[in-house]
This record gives structure tokens, sequence and C-alpha cells, in this order.
């Protein structure tokens, strides 16, 4: 299927209330509700209000790069929690979910790669934004989807969305039962949303923010 044919049949697909049935939104190990939220799916981003009280002592928060400085060749640092199984369970007589007791603090994993370049994705469906991206050197772990990219002094960058492969144009050559075969070549990139489509949507929303540099 050709990606446009995709996105077409994507959009075409309509939620049904059978395939979740029970769910749970965490912060830091605590269940939480959302009391608003801003859904952006092109963009491959959301926004979500919680209680002040969930972050109580919290007095730290990372700053995002400043758009109009940011300069390819720049060293970055993706954040995550890849190769961790979560095994919850859900239990009907609390109507909660339990987690396995060690599974807290689940431990960073954190991966290294450099800008690359942006990657224009077109006009969201309502033509009002550009579905901008900022790609990396290296593609992001399974557990890091949503995780911050940050630079070396923990200014986020982006927010890693998803990967891209790149293929080489050129073909290596393997033995596998003693026959040879012969397999395109790829390079595997990340990519996560472009910290001036994190700026335009903050402003429009009004949440405060503070800019690196």
């Amino acid at each position: 299927v050709k990606e446009h044919q995709r996105k077409i049949l994507a959009q075409a697909i309509k939620p049904n209330p059978k395939w979740i049935t029970d769910f749970a939104i965490m912060l830091a190990g605590q269940r939480i509700d959302i009391l608003e939220h801003y859904f952006y799916q092109q963009n491959d981003i959301a926004f979500i209000r919680v209680d002040k009280s969930f972050t109580k002592g919290q007095t730290v928060f990372p700053k995002i790069i400043n758009p109009s400085i940011i300069a390819p060749g720049t060293s970055l640092c993706k954040f995550g929690f890849p190769f961790i199984e979560v095994k919850a369970s859900f239990n009907t007589n609390t109507n909660q979910f339990d987690l396995p007791g060690n599974l807290l603090p689940v431990p960073f994993f954190p991966i290294e790669g450099i800008y690359t370049r942006n990657v224009f994705m077109g006009k969201t469906n309502d033509g009002a934004m550009d579905i901008l991206f900022l790609e990396t050197s290296s593609p992001g772990l399974k557990g890091q989807s949503g995780g911050p990219i940050c630079d070396t002094e923990g200014n986020i960058y982006a927010i890693q969305s998803q990967n891209i492969t790149i293929p080489l144009g050129f073909t290596g050559t393997i033995e596998i039962n003693n026959k040879k075969v012969e397999e395109n070549q790829f390079f595997n990139a990340g990519i996560g949303v472009h910290p001036q489509v994190l700026v335009d949507l903050l402003v429009k929303h009004n949440i405060k923010f503070a800019l690196a540099g």
C-alpha cells in the first residue's frame, strides 16, 4: 500500500469501544486524571493538563531550544524506557491495574545521535500548520517514543516520534545455507517533533514554557 493510500485508509478507521476496555494514565507511578487535553495527530503530539498537586515539589523544568538557533551537527541524546516489559494485571475488585512491585523506578536508557536535518511532511489537513520533524542520526528505540531529545545542556530539541528507513543505494551479499543472497542496505534514522511545532502549539494554547538560547 502506497503512503497516500495508507493515510486514506487510516483516516477511514472509526474507533471501536471494544478495542480498549480499561486504561490508566500514570505520572511517576501515580494514577492521574487529565483535566484538559489537546491532540494533534498529524504532528504526533499531545498536551495535557493535570492537577498541580501531582507536580508538587517539582521546581526544575526543561527548557525548549529556540528553533531559530538550532544547527545540524549538534550532539543530541534520546531518553526513554526501552527493554522494559511491564506485565500489569487488572484487578476487577479495585477497578485498577496492579503493577509489579519491582517495576518502579523504571531505569532510563539514553542513546546518542546528532541533529542531521529537518523533515517536512506537508501541511496539516486544515492547512494551518506544517508537519515538521527533526531528524537524528540514530533511531529511537522501542520504549523511547514520546520521550525527549535533548542537547548536552538538557534543553529539549524535539520529542521522539518515529523512525524512518533510508535506502543506501547498494546491496550486500551474505551466505545463508551455503547460498549467496543479496540484500538491500538501509540506514535507520529517528525523527522527533520539531521545536518550532512545540513552540507554536504551546503559544497557541497559552501554556507557559521557557526558551533556551
